[in-house]
């Protein structure tokens, strides 16, 4: 049993070992996503906004460490980002500024996963080229001249 007072990442063991496939990851993703940008109506601001803060803190812990897993594809980490800076932008507009840390964290972690997936994608293009379109080291020295 999880304790109510420990914060997501003590229970990152319990979620690595039920998301311990690309699927369960891409859905737990998709769920969590819809939580972030989540606000309550005007009327019911008052009663739920404390609540709603804890949500969607949990929500960004859960992507932080699916987002840290590595079990995002490239679609689903750019929409992400998108969410993750509509939240930043929402939430120093409103001055609720308790996220703040949390989005930023899981916004550099996404920029990171970005990074290194154009890097597999360029190394991977790079790679698949026929020989015949590299150009010989040789021939481009004598070119030089």
């Amino acid at each position: 049993m999880v304790d109510g007072d420990g914060s997501y990442m003590d229970t990152g063991g319990d979620l690595a070992s039920v998301c311990n496939s690309r699927t369960h990851g891409f859905l737990a993703d998709f769920r969590v996503r819809r939580l972030i940008p989540s606000e309550p109506k005007p009327q019911w601001s008052s009663a739920m906004q404390p609540l709603n803060a804890v949500i969607q803190s949990t929500a960004v812990e859960l992507l932080q460490l699916i987002v840290a897993r590595g079990d995002v594809d490239s679609i689903s980490t750019g929409s992400i980002e998108a969410i993750v800076v509509g939240k930043l932008y929402f939430s120093i507009h409103m001055v609720r500024l308790d996220l703040q840390n949390k989005l930023l964290h899981l916004l550099h972690s996404l920029i990171s996963a970005l990074a290194a997936n154009l890097e597999t994608v360029q190394r991977n293009a790079v790679s698949s080229r026929p020989e015949e379109s590299q150009p010989d080291s040789a021939t481009a020295q004598e070119k030089a001249y």
